[in-house]
């Protein structure tokens, strides 16, 4: 499999789960469905340009080399300890961790002081477009 087969299958499955989600969606009145509705039009129309853009380039298509099992064990199993640190030491505590651990693990490691910037930055962002403008429930944990 080359590098565009891949991606022109990653913009299909995308314009696929955007439609899904748009269908279901658009079955709703327009005031409980606004944030679903908006997430798969913004969907669909990104899918859209990341096919034609893989379309255009397909010319210098070059074989895949696979990222491993390995790598994808990681992501999951850091999945996992986040949705779990949530229920022990909370939201906020959790996601600033997850954030962090991931921006350096990407190769933030250059600069420090703006990985911590970027992840409290990040964290408050999340926490004030959830709990306070969303209004939905915090999650509840042992510790805070």
């Amino acid at each position: 499999m080359t590098t565009t087969t891949r991606d022109a299958i990653f913009a299909a499955l995308a314009l696929g789960i955007a439609l899904a989600i748009g269908l279901t969606a658009f079955g709703y009145p327009v005031g409980s469905s606004y944030f679903p509705r908006s997430l798969a039009v913004f969907m669909g129309v990104m899918s859209v340009i990341y096919g034609f853009r893989v379309w255009r380039g397909a010319a210098g298509a070059e074989p895949v080399t696979g990222v491993g099992a390995g790598a994808a064990f990681v992501a999951f199993a850091a999945i996992a300890v986040c949705a779990l640190g949530m229920k022990v030491i909370g939201y906020e505590v959790t996601t600033f961790l997850f954030l962090f651990g991931l921006i350096l693990t990407l190769g933030g490691r250059q600069r420090l002081v703006a990985s911590l910037a970027v992840a409290a930055g990040a964290t408050a962002a999340l926490h004030v477009i959830f709990f306070v403008l969303l209004g939905v429930a915090r999650p509840e944990s042992l510790f805070f």
